[in-house]
């Protein structure tokens, strides 16, 4: 299935889109790139991914380290839990505390500056923990817009909560806690549930993107899509795109 909402045009324009490709098998690599090339976002956050799913030539990346083969019988050599992938310049690759879950990058986006943060939140009973994974993390989110402060941020990737507050996980701590942590970074999330428009999908995303404030004030979700794009199971998560201007 594939929604495209309002697509009026603005100005300075930025689509930043995300969307987990479950290690993205050499068999799907074909329809996962039609589908990316279909959306045509400017900035992609991929998780779960493989090298070898590239939006297009245009498009410049900073990777998460690539994972450890012996994990799962399904990786391949290529496979990382994060890629960002942008068709602007990648001003430089940043420091983050967890090199494996997380990559980010200072992108010259028309909007202006931007980090752009890409992640693979924990789930049921991996390690570290989800409230864990959020103090690490989000201290990384402070020490870079400490670093960079005329810059805006968008964090995307797999979050895995739809932010229910009675979801057994991470439950009303873990959620209160990436909440919380997106406050204090000054984050809002557009694919929040209490915002994200109704009808898009079949059950809430567990992907996001959080943008900070000043650019989120101007940000709407603009295209969206199930796992099953084009009929063909793909992968067990959707996707969509967030189009956002800056005035």
């Amino acid at each position: 299935m594939i929604r495209a909402l309002n697509k009026a045009r603005t100005v300075n324009p930025l689509r930043i889109g995300t969307w987990n490709v479950d290690t993205a098998p050499q068999a799907r690599l074909d329809a996962l790139r039609a589908v990316l090339e279909r959306h045509a976002a400017d900035i992609w956050v991929l998780t779960e991914t493989h090298d070898d799913l590239r939006p297009g030539e245009d498009y410049a990346a900073a990777h998460a380290e690539l994972q450890d083969l012996a994990v799962a019988k399904r990786l391949r050599p290529g496979n990382r839990w994060v890629s960002i992938w942008s068709r602007f310049p990648i001003r430089q690759s940043l420091p983050v505390s967890d090199c494996q879950r997380t990559a980010a990058a200072l992108i010259e986006a028309p909007t202006g500056p931007l980090i752009v943060f890409g992640t693979v939140l924990p789930w049921p009973g991996s390690s570290p923990g989800f409230a864990s994974a959020i103090e690490q993390q989000s201290a990384d989110w402070l020490a870079l817009q400490r670093a960079h402060p005329d810059a805006d941020i968008c964090l995307a990737g797999d979050f895995n909560t739809d932010f229910n507050p009675s979801s057994v996980f991470p439950g009303k701590a873990g959620n209160n806690a990436l909440t919380k942590a997106l406050e204090v970074s000054g984050m809002t999330c557009i694919s929040h549930p209490e915002t994200f428009p109704h009808g898009l999908f079949s059950k809430p995303p567990i992907d996001h993107i959080a943008l900070s404030s000043r650019l989120a004030a101007r940000a709407e979700i603009v295209e969206a899509w199930e796992g099953d794009a084009g009929g063909r199971k793909l992968t067990d998560h959707s996707g969509f795109v967030v189009r956002a201007t800056r005035s």
